[in-house]
């Protein structure tokens, strides 16, 4: 999750109104009805047991029940093959049984699978030679994940932060078939891009039922005193919004996501939040309570959005686990009742 793009500040208008005109309609008081929580169980370096899995989805289940965007990780074993992570991968203890028993769990608590993303090798990852073969075994992987998957969740995400791909000419038919085998199991695709830059780039969008941006606007170094509107204005100047009111206006009958946003509770954290490594210790969900509030206010009831899902269940990112955060959420989201 390293290296988004800030972009500078522009103002463009949509619909006669600035994005800055409709942010200041925003009735904070409500609730907020739209918000949904990405959830992937392990990834390539470890694997929960069931133990910890409880512990996250007990957390997430704080809060009202909402969409859950279960994640999957594809990534080379050991032997060079590519596999689904989450499925069994080198030495971790990943299973089917476990993704199963974790789904379980969050619909016995109320959520609902909403989309499947396929977490490709992409941006961050070095070591891949994205040619024909690779594309030929990536949409193997993506057919057996919506194939176990149909009928169980309206959305599928073909890929997650994958520029090389997406924006590729030579690529183009090999994302198209994908995204034509998708749909002929019953969802509606969608990809969930890195940045602004990918989403204009992409080569398929016209193939797609949908668009998500992964988003983490960068704030500023002024750690425990950012106050609210700093954050709102962090949102305001990202782009990311006027991102989404093109989207909308080019393609009015699609839905937009974004599907990922969040921050770890710490100071540095305000200076980039997709940075999951920053130094420092946690400050008692202070840094995830003023994120959230901020990001809440500025996306309530924002009209080219119609849905956020949060980086909220793991826990390096989950506001869930302290007071004043988790009091937070429950301003926003509603209390578990």
């Amino acid at each position: 999750m390293l290296n988004k793009i800030d972009s500078q500040f522009v103002e463009n208008k949509s619909n006669g109104k600035s994005v800055f005109d409709e942010l200041a309609e925003i009735n904070s008081m409500s609730k907020v009805s739209n918000f949904g929580s990405k959830y992937n169980i392990g990834n390539e370096s470890w694997c929960p047991d069931n133990a910890t899995i409880d512990n996250e989805i007990n957390q997430l289940a704080l809060v009202k029940p909402r969409p859950i965007l279960l994640v999957f990780h594809i990534r080379k074993d050991s032997n060079g093959v590519l596999r689904i992570v989450q499925h069994g991968f080198n030495t971790l203890t990943h299973s089917e049984t476990k993704v199963d028993y974790a789904v379980n769990k969050l619909i016995g608590k109320g959520f609902t699978i909403y989309g499947i993303k396929v977490h490709g090798t992409g941006s961050n990852t070095s070591g891949y030679t994205f040619d024909s073969q690779y594309m030929t075994n990536y949409s193997t992987l993506v057919n057996q994940l919506a194939t176990k998957y149909q009928g169980k969740a309206p959305y599928f995400f073909v890929t997650n932060e994958f520029p090389e791909v997406t924006g590729s000419d030579s690529h183009k038919a090999a994302l198209q078939s994908i995204i034509s085998d998708v749909k002929s199991k019953g969802f509606k695709a969608s990809m969930s891009f890195l940045d602004i830059n990918e989403s204009i780039k992409c080569k398929v969008l016209d193939d797609l039922d949908a668009y998500g941006i992964n988003c983490y606007p960068r704030i500023g170094t002024k750690g425990l005193t950012t106050t609210d509107d700093e954050v709102i204005s962090a949102w305001k100047r990202s782009r990311l919004l006027t991102t989404f009111a093109d989207l909308k206006k080019k393609y009015p009958n699609k839905l937009t996501f974004i599907t990922e946003t969040g921050i770890p509770d710490k100071i540095a954290s305000f200076e980039n939040p997709a940075k999951w490594d920053m130094p420092g210790s946690t400050n008692e969900g202070k840094i995830m309570a003023r994120y959230w509030n901020g990001t809440f206010k500025a996306l309530k009831d924002f009209p080219h959005v119609d849905m956020i899902f949060g980086w909220d269940a793991e826990t390096l990112y989950s506001p869930y686990q302290f007071t004043i955060s988790l009091d937070t959420m429950k301003k926003w989201i509603g209390d578990n009742v």
